[in-house]
Protein backbone atom coordinates (compact mmCIF):
# COMPACT_ATOMS: atom_id res chain seq x y z
CA UNK A 1 0.00 0.00 0.00
CA UNK A 2 1.33 3.39 -0.95
CA UNK A 3 1.77 5.51 2.21
CA UNK A 4 2.76 8.83 0.64
CA UNK A 5 1.37 10.88 -2.18
CA UNK A 6 3.01 13.20 -4.67
CA UNK A 7 1.52 16.31 -3.11
CA UNK A 8 2.92 15.39 0.32
CA UNK A 9 6.41 14.67 -1.00
CA UNK A 10 6.31 17.72 -3.26
CA UNK A 11 5.09 19.91 -0.41
CA UNK A 12 7.84 18.80 1.93
CA UNK A 13 10.46 19.30 -0.80
CA UNK A 14 9.16 22.80 -1.63
CA UNK A 15 9.22 23.68 2.07
CA UNK A 16 12.77 22.41 2.51
CA UNK A 17 13.88 24.19 -0.66
CA UNK A 18 12.39 27.47 0.60
CA UNK A 19 14.10 27.10 3.97
CA UNK A 20 17.45 26.32 2.36
CA UNK A 21 17.15 29.03 -0.29
CA UNK A 22 16.16 31.81 2.10
CA UNK A 23 18.73 30.58 4.63
CA UNK A 24 21.45 30.84 1.98
CA UNK A 25 20.26 34.31 0.95
CA UNK A 26 20.38 35.36 4.60
CA UNK A 27 23.97 34.15 4.94
CA UNK A 28 24.95 35.66 1.59
CA UNK A 29 23.65 39.13 2.45
CA UNK A 30 24.33 38.86 6.18
CA UNK A 31 20.70 39.77 6.85
CA UNK A 32 18.74 37.28 8.99
CA UNK A 33 15.42 38.87 8.03
CA UNK A 34 15.49 36.98 4.73
CA UNK A 35 15.19 33.64 6.49
CA UNK A 36 11.83 34.67 7.97
CA UNK A 37 10.46 35.02 4.46
CA UNK A 38 10.55 31.23 4.09
CA UNK A 39 7.88 30.97 6.81
CA UNK A 40 4.93 32.05 4.66
CA UNK A 41 5.94 29.59 1.94
CA UNK A 42 6.00 26.72 4.43
CA UNK A 43 2.64 27.86 5.90
CA UNK A 44 1.01 27.89 2.46
CA UNK A 45 2.27 24.35 1.78
CA UNK A 46 0.86 23.26 5.15
CA UNK A 47 -2.51 24.79 4.29
CA UNK A 48 -2.45 23.11 0.86
CA UNK A 49 -1.94 19.72 2.50
CA UNK A 50 -4.62 20.43 5.11
CA UNK A 51 -7.29 20.69 2.43
CA UNK A 52 -6.14 17.62 0.46
CA UNK A 53 -9.38 15.71 1.01
CA UNK A 54 -11.45 18.74 0.06
CA UNK A 55 -9.41 19.25 -3.13
CA UNK A 56 -9.62 15.55 -3.99
CA UNK A 57 -13.35 15.06 -3.48
CA UNK A 58 -14.88 18.52 -3.74
CA UNK A 59 -17.00 20.26 -1.11
CA UNK A 60 -20.29 18.60 -2.07
CA UNK A 61 -18.90 15.07 -1.83
CA UNK A 62 -17.17 15.77 1.48
CA UNK A 63 -20.41 17.15 2.91
CA UNK A 64 -22.33 14.07 1.75
CA UNK A 65 -19.69 11.70 3.16
CA UNK A 66 -19.82 13.44 6.53
CA UNK A 67 -23.60 12.89 6.70
CA UNK A 68 -23.67 9.29 5.39
CA UNK A 69 -23.08 6.15 7.44
CA UNK A 70 -22.10 3.13 5.36
CA UNK A 71 -21.86 -0.26 6.99
CA UNK A 72 -19.80 -1.61 4.10
CA UNK A 73 -19.91 -5.15 2.74
CA UNK A 74 -19.02 -8.51 4.25
CA UNK A 75 -16.24 -8.88 1.72
CA UNK A 76 -14.29 -5.71 1.12
CA UNK A 77 -14.62 -4.44 -2.45
CA UNK A 78 -11.85 -2.85 -4.52
CA UNK A 79 -13.64 0.49 -4.25
CA UNK A 80 -13.67 0.23 -0.45
CA UNK A 81 -9.96 -0.68 -0.39
CA UNK A 82 -9.12 2.29 -2.63
CA UNK A 83 -11.23 4.60 -0.50
CA UNK A 84 -9.47 3.36 2.64
CA UNK A 85 -6.06 3.95 1.01
CA UNK A 86 -7.03 7.49 0.05
CA UNK A 87 -8.38 8.21 3.52
CA UNK A 88 -5.04 7.03 4.95
CA UNK A 89 -3.21 9.41 2.61
CA UNK A 90 -5.56 12.21 3.67
CA UNK A 91 -4.69 11.46 7.30
CA UNK A 92 -0.95 11.54 6.56
CA UNK A 93 -1.38 14.83 4.68
CA UNK A 94 -3.23 16.31 7.66
CA UNK A 95 -0.41 15.30 9.99
CA UNK A 96 2.23 16.82 7.68
CA UNK A 97 0.14 19.96 7.30
CA UNK A 98 0.11 20.51 11.06
CA UNK A 99 3.88 20.23 11.42
CA UNK A 100 4.63 22.27 8.31
CA UNK A 101 2.27 25.01 9.45
CA UNK A 102 3.84 25.06 12.91
CA UNK A 103 7.34 25.22 11.42
CA UNK A 104 6.28 27.94 8.99
CA UNK A 105 4.78 30.05 11.75
CA UNK A 106 7.91 29.65 13.88
CA UNK A 107 10.20 30.63 11.02
CA UNK A 108 7.90 33.47 9.98
CA UNK A 109 7.82 34.91 13.49
CA UNK A 110 11.25 34.07 14.85
CA UNK A 111 13.41 33.09 11.87
CA UNK A 112 15.50 36.25 12.04
CA UNK A 113 16.21 35.70 15.74
CA UNK A 114 17.19 32.07 15.16
CA UNK A 115 19.52 33.02 12.34
CA UNK A 116 21.10 35.86 14.33
CA UNK A 117 22.61 33.19 16.54
CA UNK A 118 24.67 32.00 13.57
CA UNK A 119 25.51 35.32 11.86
Amino acid sequence: MKKVSCDMVGGVLVSLAALILFGCVSFLFGDPDWFGRAGPVVCVVGAWLAVRRLRRLGPETVAIQEKTTDGGHFLETNEERENERRMTLDWHAARWSFWLSALGIAVWGYGDLILKLFL
